[in-house]
């Protein structure tokens, strides 16, 4: 699999810190959804005070994460409810450093990073089927897409496709 996108997503449950939630995702989309591995590629929690990445699927391997996308996409989760929080500064830097290095790595512009909420401009810009349509918040309310676009610093490919995903999440956050 050659990644073309990368998809942010939140785990809607909080992050006490010091427990290892990632153990618990990875149980919950085993044991509940029936799949044979954790969905997401990389996950960032708070472990014992200081933030972490963690590995799941392996890059090479096809994510399920985001319905439409899960074969050309990697999947990022910053554990936490950010429905509820605005993401905490030092998770913020890390998932910046993460999201940047993979961008760099696989030549990821900026328009192509997108939360999972996001998925419904590239249904309505005809990228993807209607059938892909969320009814979700992911990555949550209080979390900018927009600002984690501008920090990750890349190039776009499409100024259409760039200025459409920055609209919406302002407007979906209540703050165009």
């Amino acid at each position: 699999m050659t990644p073309r996108w990368i998809v942010v997503h939140h785990s809607a449950t909080d992050d006490d810190g010091y427990a290892l939630n990632w153990k618990g995702v990875r149980d919950w989309h085993i044991h509940h959804n029936g799949w044979r591995d954790i969905g997401y590629h990389f996950g960032i929690e708070k472990v014992q005070g200081s933030y972490e990445v963690l590995v799941g699927r392996m890059i090479n391997e096809v994510g399920a994460h985001t319905r439409g996308l899960n074969s050309q996409s990697l999947g990022v989760v910053l554990l936490g409810n950010y429905d509820n929080y605005e993401p905490d500064p030092e998770g913020w830097k890390v998932l910046v450093r993460l999201v940047r290095s993979l961008a760099e790595v696989f030549d990821i512009p900026a328009d192509r990073i997108i939360g999972h909420r996001e998925v419904n401009v590239l249904v309505e810009g005809n990228f993807l089927s209607p059938k892909y349509r969320v009814h979700k918040t992911c990555p949550g309310w209080r979390f900018s897409m927009e600002r984690l676009r501008a920090e990750v610093h890349r190039p776009v490919q499409s100024e259409a496709l760039f200025r459409a995903l920055n609209d919406y999440d302002r407007r979906f956050r209540g703050v165009a």
